[in-house]
């Protein structure tokens, strides 16, 4: 993967993450309560919340899951060229 690539990647990783950590905020559901709900070891959402782990595709689904939510991807606007 080039540095490009990566860096893309690694973005939206860190949006995906902030939305739904603003997701489980507005809930009013504790890191604790998620990491029962989706089944996964005491602390992992507070490590993927903080960048610490990350979470791969399927994990991504149980915790939008758990919030109630779906993943839904929408393409960029593209720019006009000069």
């Amino acid at each position: 993967m080039d540095n490009y690539s990566t860096l893309c990647s690694m973005t939206a990783y860190k949006e995906l993450i902030q939305e739904l950590v603003k997701v489980r905020q507005k809930t009013g559901q504790s890191q604790s309560e998620l990491d029962v709900v989706i089944g996964c070891a005491e602390g992992l959402v507070s490590k993927w919340e903080c960048g610490m782990r990350k979470p791969g595709a399927f994990l991504f689904s149980c915790w939008a899951d758990a919030l109630e939510c779906k993943i839904q991807l929408i393409p960029k606007k593209k720019t006009e060229s000069a």
